[in-house]
């Protein structure tokens, strides 16, 4: 037994934990997770209608820019920019709305990966501690450097992008004067609620779903490495061809050996198959909750990738007529 990777198994499998609990955090922040059973019904009360609020924001927020799409069709630069940010903000809005109804299931599966990880480094008779450091870093890396570009895009659009004239961070239309106040603070106040509610719950999800992922990965590199390590090992057997009784004797110690390490053999090798099995209904789970969000996902990324091309093709043209003009 590598008593030492199970003893590290914790610390790295615990690292994991804090993460996933960082971002489940991140989500009750934005009003987008439930509160522990214990807390107070007012609490719970005063946290619903903050829910409604962070997801009725995102909707208001989401309905003028098409509507802002739909105003502007003779204006193909506007509806590229605002297509582009339509289709971002689509994907962040299904995948709240697929949080909300699933997020029981998500924190189970959640859960689930985290435990049977922990139970397979437990039972586990090879080294892995380099694979728990590995899919760490798979996990930290990507959440760290998301959450500085995410938060950075926050702060510019908010921050640091003119509203000077009545203007908003995002082109929007709204069924009231936003050049004047109160319209101009109430739509402002859409618009960042939006942006800032919208990027944290995508960057909890996609860190949930990417960590869930890993440990199934993680689990499966592991197996691969158990099932090639627990085989019978061969015994030697040194027999003294002058003693008969000797022989006997090493045959029978020999048989007993065969026999013990088949036994520890079958039991391995059933606990592996049934770990194995476990994970595939873990793998149909993660499927069934989050194959639409991809779906999604990747219709979004295609719309952007479409729509940016063409603006930089419109803008291309456009100066070159002027260049020569």
């Amino acid at each position: 037994m590598h008593t030492k990777s199970k003893d590290s198994s914790y610390v790295w499998i615990n690292q994991h934990y804090k993460l996933r609990i960082l971002s489940i955090n991140m989500l009750k922040w934005v009003g987008l997770w439930t509160l522990e059973s214990n807390t107070s019904s007012s609490l719970k009360c005063i946290y619903y209608i903050y829910n409604k609020i962070a997801v009725s924001a995102m909707i208001i927020f989401t309905i003028t820019l098409f509507a802002d799409i739909c105003m502007m069709l003779d204006d193909l630069s506007i509806v590229t920019d605002d297509g582009c940010i339509f289709a971002g903000i689509t994907v962040v809005l299904f995948n709240v709305i697929n949080c909300q109804f699933t997020r029981d299931r998500i924190a189970r599966l959640s859960y689930e990966t985290l435990n049977s990880c922990e139970e397979l480094c437990q039972s586990s008779e090879v080294n892995f501690t380099e694979k728990l450091k590995y899919y760490l870093w798979r996990d930290k890396i990507p959440f760290y450097s998301f959450c500085s570009l995410g938060y950075l895009l926050v702060i510019a659009l908010i921050f640091v992008t003119p509203t000077e004239g009545g203007n908003l961070p995002i082109r929007a239309r709204y069924p009231f004067d936003i050049k004047t106040s109160p319209g101009h603070e109430i739509g402002f106040a859409v618009e960042a609620c939006s942006i800032f509610f919208g990027v944290t719950a995508i960057l909890a999800i996609d860190t949930i779903i990417v960590s869930i992922c890993n440990l199934i990965l993680l689990q499966l590199e592991i197996l691969n490495m158990n099932f090639q390590n627990c085989s019978t090992t061969k015994t030697r057997c040194f027999i003294n061809k002058n003693d008969d009784n000797m022989i006997e004797k090493d045959q029978s110690i020999m048989i007993q050996k065969k026999e013990l390490r088949y036994n520890r053999y079958e039991e391995l090798f059933k606990k592996y198959i049934q770990h194995h099995q476990r994970l595939v209904t873990m793998i149909d789970d993660l499927n069934d909750l989050f194959n639409s969000s991809m779906l999604v996902q990747m219709f979004s990324s295609t719309s952007m990738i479409c729509l940016t091309g063409f603006q930089a093709i419109v803008d291309f043209v456009n100066m070159s007529q002027w260049t020569d003009a």
